[in-house]
């Protein structure tokens, strides 16, 4: 806190008669002064009468008394400053916090705002888009496509020795029945009947892109009349 000298001029204190006359001096009202210092005009009359109660207690005082003194050229040594009790410790910490968290707004708001802030900004999220992007086609690429078996379910019963195989993937993607591939339309559709023997037969479906892993799928049939044949694809 800047500290300010007494004088006495006889009769009253220095602070309004300086503050007043150098207002005065300069041409303006109490509005006008008011204006031009963001200070409401009843402060700026309670410095010039010394009506010391009806002005705001602590910091915001000396505030006000130091804008309104540098606004009107009065040097602090000839200005009197009133006795002043010292803020409580409560308003000088609510003051200090105020002021911390508008200069911490400011300096955030300053980072954000800075070109450089931004231009790098802007080049991390096309780097990080771009690498998404390769990501997202890359993991399409090997990822194994998807394979739905409509018919037969597992463990399934039948007394034919003639099943059909049906199901459905992704385009693109071949089909392979005990590992031999199988005719599969545009859409990913596949159909084919497959011979099996008596007894519990285990049927690999598995489907695979260019460059993925292989996706398969089993099927356990028991076939439970007849004889044995051999399997076969059409």
């Amino acid at each position: 806190m800047v500290s300010f000298i007494s004088k006495k001029i006889e009769g009253e204190s220095n602070l309004g008669v300086n503050l007043r006359v150098a207002r005065e001096k300069k041409g303006l009202s109490l509005d006008m002064a008011a204006v031009a210092t963001g200070i409401g005009a009843k402060y700026l009359n309670a410095f010039e009468e010394n009506d010391f109660s009806s002005l705001p207690q602590g910091i915001y005082r000396d505030k006000f008394l130091r804008r309104y003194s540098e606004f009107l050229g009065v040097e602090e040594k000839n200005i009197l400053l009133f006795p002043l009790n010292e803020p409580s410790g409560v308003q000088e910490e609510l003051y200090k916090l105020k002021i911390g968290k508008q200069s911490l707004l400011r300096k955030i708001k300053d980072f954000i705002l800075n070109p450089a802030f931004l231009r790098n900004t802007a080049i991390l999220a096309l780097v990080f888009g771009c690498m998404a992007y390769l990501y997202f086609i890359g993991y399409n690429i090997v990822s194994p496509p998807s394979l739905a078996i409509i018919s037969p379910s597992d463990d399934f019963v039948t007394n034919e020795f003639l099943v059909e195989v049906e199901g459905k993937t992704e385009e693109e993607a071949k089909v392979f029945i005990n590992d031999k591939e199988i005719y599969c339309l545009q859409e990913g559709s596949f159909s084919e009947e497959i011979d099996l023997k008596k007894g519990i037969n285990i049927v690999k479906i598995s489907a695979k892109k260019k460059y993925s892993k292989e996706k398969a799928v089993y099927r356990k049939i028991l076939v439970t009349g007849g004889e044995a044949v051999t399997m076969k694809y059409k």
